[in-house]
């Protein structure tokens, strides 16, 4: 996942991002000041997994198909930073990256937490919104606007959806352990690999369902791979994920075994040689996360 390309087409999705969210309708409101720059935060901080995982798609493109790429990478992680804002507030977590989280801004000074609480809601409705707005106002053909659009939506309902089985499920005194993969499927594995896969295909004109079984079982690795990793800190919060069910030792079998058949997926799937390889680079970076942890 270190190409040089990558790492380039990365940041051009990060302009196109920064630019779009600088450019507002200027408000007399320090508190929609500190939820802009709250989002800003979340939206451009991290790996950027799911816009590399958009350029790995679409592959080392030039002209329309990358400019459809840099527009889909900048929609999909600002999508995942609003997601995060959610998620934190959702968990209770208070910490993102080693900075207080949204909701915990200092900016909002001796506010009640219930304002911290509607900054951070409103904080991550305004990111989803945004993407919307991002792609929909971008230079793209109508007919690669609508598809982009269509899918879209379709990850969001998809995650919103699962994070709702997440807040059940750590509701239950003992929610059985196919509820919480299905969950964590939902919430995680689509916009983190289908949709951002997707994407990419759809930018250079390729049938994006080639990738939709390689995404199931690279999400499903990630899941896991997570599962492990946040192991003591869930426990910590009181939250349920599969790694509260099984042995360390077995959720890790179970991400190989994911890691394996998408690789095998990969090699078969007839991809552009960049693509396949770049692709058999994202399921090796998940499975050195495992050995990491493990």
């Amino acid at each position: 996942m270190n190409a040089l390309w990558l790492d380039e087409r990365v940041k051009e999705s990060l302009s196109v991002l920064s630019e779009f969210l600088e450019s507002h309708e200027d408000f007399d409101s320090p508190l929609f000041n500190v939820t802009l720059a709250g989002l800003s935060r979340y939206a451009l901080m991290g790996k950027h997994i799911r816009s590399r995982l958009v350029h790995i798609a679409a592959g080392q493109v030039e002209g329309t198909a990358r400019e459809a790429a840099v527009v889909f990478g900048a929609c999909i992680d600002l999508l995942h930073g609003s997601f995060l804002i959610h998620d934190d507030l959702i968990d209770r977590d208070d910490v993102r990256r080693g900075q207080p989280a949204l909701h915990k801004d200092p900016k909002l000074g001796a506010k009640s937490p219930h304002v911290g609480y509607s900054v951070a809601i409103l904080a991550g409705d305004l990111g989803i919104a945004r993407a919307f707005d991002l792609l929909a106002t971008s230079q793209l053909g109508d007919s690669l606007v609508r598809s982009a659009l269509k899918r879209l939506t379709q990850s969001c309902s998809v995650t919103i959806t699962g994070e709702l089985l997440d807040v059940e499920n750590s509701a239950s005194s003992c929610p059985a352990p196919q509820q919480i993969r299905y969950a964590n499927a939902l919430k995680t594995a689509d916009y983190t690999f289908a949709c951002p896969l997707y994407l990419g295909s759809l930018a250079v004109g390729r049938n994006p369902a080639l990738t939709d079984p390689i995404a199931r079982e690279l999400g499903a690795a990630f899941q896991a791979a997570n599962d492990i990793d946040d192991a003591e800190v869930d426990a910590a919060n009181n939250r349920t994920t599969l790694a509260s069910f099984q042995a360390l030792s077995r959720v890790a079998a179970e991400c190989n075994a994911h890691i394996d058949e998408a690789q095998r997926l990969i090699k078969f799937a007839h991809l552009p040689r960049d693509v396949t390889a770049n692709l058999l680079d994202v399921a090796e970076w998940i499975r050195s996360s495992v050995k990491k942890v493990c």
